[in-house]
């Protein structure tokens, strides 16, 4: 499980021209969408998905595999109070909080490539040192936060950016001790199975199921799958309203809609 802790934000902040750095991650680069391309009609479906307790305390459990297995009782959705940079305007997709413990879960969904990615977690990041900084005593004697960076990557290409930035900075001997270190959990789901996402039993595993969907055709029989493989009925309105706000326009077949509206 990658990390991002007290030490790094210190190190960060007194590293980096911050302003210049936070500005470069929000300006990104501009993409031709396809009106069709499903990885595309994808993005936002994790926020959908995480938005519920226990689906996040499911994922966290099944992904990041901590020794002890996180109650969707004990995690509660965070907004950052404090906003330490002038010029971010965005926010993570999600944030969450262990109640009582300084331990936050940061996730962010990206369906296209963006090579400024490593940035926007790192900015992430800060804001919630920062904000953590102005709401709880930091003596000496403190026991500082950890933040869990996650990126769930959708895309229908290949995921090419290292999961290491130190590693792709230029190397010079003299300052090798200030390169940017952000290390953060990558869970690209195609490098993973459909089988694997059909046997989580989780709404998240459902919905990625569909959006591993290479076309309109695949797409229709991946959603009749989901649609025989849940029983939870409430799971199946859940996923029905999902499909139908995200991909609705691409479901010519009449059979599909009509399945789903039974539901």
């Amino acid at each position: 499980m990658k990390t991002f802790t007290y030490n790094d934000y210190i190190k960060c902040i007194h590293t980096l021209r911050l302003n210049a750095i936070f500005q470069f991650a929000e300006e990104g680069s501009e993409y031709i969408l396809e009106e069709n391309d499903i990885s595309i009609k994808s993005n936002g479906i994790v926020k959908d998905i995480l938005k519920k307790e226990k689906e996040m305390a499911k994922f966290i459990n099944q992904f990041l595999r901590p020794t002890e297995k996180i109650k969707s009782e004990n995690l509660m959705k965070y907004k950052i109070k404090y906003n330490a940079l002038k010029y971010k305007s965005q926010k993570p997709d999600l944030l969450y909080k262990l109640k009582n413990e300084e331990i936050y879960f940061l996730v962010e969904q990206k369906a296209i490539l963006d090579s400024t990615v490593v940035y926007q977690l790192l900015n992430y990041c800060i804001d919630i040192m920062y904000d953590w900084s102005k709401t709880k005593k930091t003596e000496q004697e403190a026991f500082y936060p950890i933040i869990v960076p996650i990126i769930v990557y959708t895309g229908g290409k290949k995921y090419n950016f290292s999961k290491k930035p130190k590693e792709k900075t230029i190397s010079n001997y003299v300052f090798e001790n200030y390169k940017i270190d952000i290390k953060y959990n990558l869970i690209d789901i195609s490098k993973l199975s459909d089988k694997y996402f059909l046997k989580l039993h989780s709404l998240f595993g459902y919905a990625m199921f569909i959006a591993k969907s290479k076309n309109k055709e695949e797409l229709k029989e991946h959603i009749k799958i989901v649609i025989e493989k849940n029983e939870n009925k409430k799971d199946l309105i859940y996923i029905k309203n999902i499909i139908l706000e995200r991909f609705n326009n691409l479901l010519e077949d009449a059979n599909i809609k009509e399945i789903l509206e039974k539901i």
